[in-house]
Order: structure tokens, then sequence, then C-alpha cells
């Protein structure tokens, strides 16, 4: 019985030592899954890691960067809105050629009247009817379109029956980036094309004295400038009709 005791114990004793000489794997086995952990695959895993982590943080610079770019953008428009403002506010106090007017006959805002399918819509005491440029001008090019000259015969019926004597805005609006083709600032591509309308409306009949021109350039975007589609919808022209009337010969 003792001879045996030994024996078992000797065995148990060897089995130990070839554990130890196999190193930690032979006293434990493989790690838990069955996952290979020498060194190699665990300096691949590293890479792949430090690769994903890499990539992620490209992805934040850019989303950051981006951020950074809406926000100077931001300012500059605010910039444009102030100086706008300030010559807006001038040109009212001293400008002799500003139109004479009265009040309206008749109660509040004029009526919304749906011309062909451009958008009308009520802002205030005010009628807004927006116009794409892309619907007026060739691309490109200062001259009216023949979809254009169709538009702005029925915006002259709809003044001539609806807004005789109102005293209506052309008022000119942009993207924040310039249109290939165009020359100056955004201002005067504003200015250049409200022009080119209030010609077209008096030749069609408006009257000179109910009519002026503002360009906005590109203070006041109604789209996100963020996609080419907003853009677009930020090139356009809004027909302004106020309640207040031009003062007649009557």
């Amino acid at each position: 019985m003792r001879h045996n005791t030994r024996a078992l114990l000797y065995l148990g004793l060897m089995a130990g030592l070839v554990g130890c000489q196999n190193g930690p794997a032979g006293l434990w086995g493989p790690a838990a899954g069955g996952a290979d952990t020498t060194p190699g695959n665990r300096l691949v895993d590293l890479d792949q890691t430090n690769q994903k982590l890499h990539r992620q943080l490209a992805v934040a610079r850019q989303f950051h960067q981006a951020t950074v770019d809406e926000l100077k953008l931001v300012k500059e428009q605010l910039g444009e809105t102030a100086d706008q403002l300030r010559t807006r506010v001038t040109n009212e106090n001293e400008s002799p050629l500003a139109p004479t007017i009265r009040s309206s006959v008749g109660p509040g805002r004029p009526p919304v009247v749906p011309i062909s399918d451009l958008v009308a819509v009520a802002d205030g005491e005010t009628v807004r009817i927006e116009i794409p440029i892309a619907r007026l001008f060739e691309e490109g090019r200062m001259e009216l379109s023949s979809d254009g000259l169709a538009l702005l015969g029925q915006v002259n019926q709809a003044i001539s029956l609806h807004y005789p004597r109102q005293l209506i805005a052309i008022e000119g609006h942009t993207a924040a980036m310039q249109m290939p083709g165009t020359a100056g600032s955004l201002h005067q591509q504003t200015a250049n094309w409200s022009l080119v309308v209030l010609s077209q409306l008096v030749d069609g009949g408006a009257s000179p004295q109910q009519l002026f021109t503002v360009a906005h350039g590109s203070n006041h975007p109604r789209y996100s400038s963020g996609s080419q589609e907003g853009r677009t919808g930020n090139r356009r022209i809004e027909v302004v009709i106020y309640p207040d009337q031009v003062r007649g010969d009557s």
C-alpha cells in the first residue's frame, strides 16, 4: 500500500514537470474560447484596433472642419447683413429717389393670388412670390429664357388685375457661392437679376413708379447651402407686394 502511494506521487511530480516545460499553455490549456494568444496574433489584433481608431479620428476631424467652415460662413453672412442694414437706413433717410407712398385704401395685406406653379405666400402684411433664377435666366447668362418671359408675363397679369397701384419690391437673392459665368460680388449679381426683371415687368405694363429693386446677395438663404439643391433654391427673385399704394395723379 505504501509502495503504491509513492508510485502515484512520483507520477504526479513527473506530469507537473512536463507541464512546466511546455509553458503556461501546458498548465492551463488554451485560452478561453480557443483563441490563439501567441505574440504574433496579439500584434495583428493591436494593429487592426489601431487602424480602426485612426479611421474614427479622421472622420471626427472631417466633421470638426465642416462645423468650423459652417460657422465661418454664418459669421460672414451676419457681417454682410449688418453692412446692408446700415446702407438701407442711410438710403431711406437721404435718397430723394425713394418711392412716394401713402397708406393703402382698404384692409391690410393684399390678396394672395396663385401664379402658375410659383410659390406665393402671405408674409405679415406683404405677399411674396418666389421665382427660381433657373426658371428666369439662360444658364450662365443675363438674358431671360422663354420660360422666364412667360412667367413674368403672368406676373404682369396679376399686377394689372390685383395689384395695380401697390408698391412692389423686386428682391434678388443668391447662394453663398458664385454662379459660373457671373462676375462681381454676390450683391452685384442679385442687383443685376433684379434690374432685368424690373425692366421686363415695366415693358409688360407695370408702372415704374410702383416698382423698386433690392439686392440681398446671400444674406437671406431660404434653404441649407450644404447641398446643390439648397444652393439652387437660394438663387431666386422674390416679388414682394406691399399693402401701401403709390401716389397717383388723382
